[in-house]
Formats: C-alpha cells, structure tokens, sequence
C-alpha cells in the first residue's frame, strides 16, 4: 500500500490522540473539580450578560465564583446579577457582587 497524504493523515493524527489521551485524565488536569474550599475557587466576571450569556455564564459558574458582572442593559445586569448571586449560594459564596 502506497503512503498517501491521506493515509499519514489518519495514522498520525490517531497516534497522536493516542499519546495525549492519558495525560487528559490525569490530576493535574482535573484540578477544577477538586475544591477543598469555597475559598480555592477560581474567580469569575461576566461581561455581558445577555441573551446568549444565559447557557455560558451559569455553567461557568459551576467551577467559578462569580465576583463582577458588566452589561450596557442594565435589566440584563440586573438579571445577571441575581443568577450569579444565587449560584454563589450554592457554592457557599455569599460576597456581593460588583456591578
């Protein structure tokens, strides 16, 4: 069998994705989700708060506390706001949250 371009292409990219897939699992990697504090979680701040914030920013706010939040609406801020608020309390964060 001839080595096409092809051919390279599939071989080198699975062997590669061979060579980096245990290292994907390892500890160090998965250090966002091994929080032995409220205190050692990153920080977060949003910056506009709109429509498509509302499926980003909440599941960000799974691995972040949310300190800040930024919209030129101020309804979406607002809104923003208390989403945030309210995940922070789930997390065990109750600082406020700049504006």
């Amino acid at each position: 069998m001839s080595q096409t371009r092809r051919n390279f292409l599939k071989t080198s990219t699975a062997a590669a994705a061979g060579a980096i897939l245990p290292y994907w699992f390892t500890s160090e990697s998965s250090r966002a989700f091994g929080f032995a504090s409220p205190n050692e979680r990153p920080i977060l701040g949003c910056i506009g708060t709109g429509d498509r914030w509302h499926g980003v920013g909440p599941n960000a706010m799974a691995f972040a506390n949310c300190v800040a939040v930024c919209d030129v609406d101020a309804n979406h801020m607002e809104e923003g706001r208390e989403i945030a608020r309210a995940k922070n309390a789930e997390h065990g964060h109750t600082g406020d949250i700049a504006m």
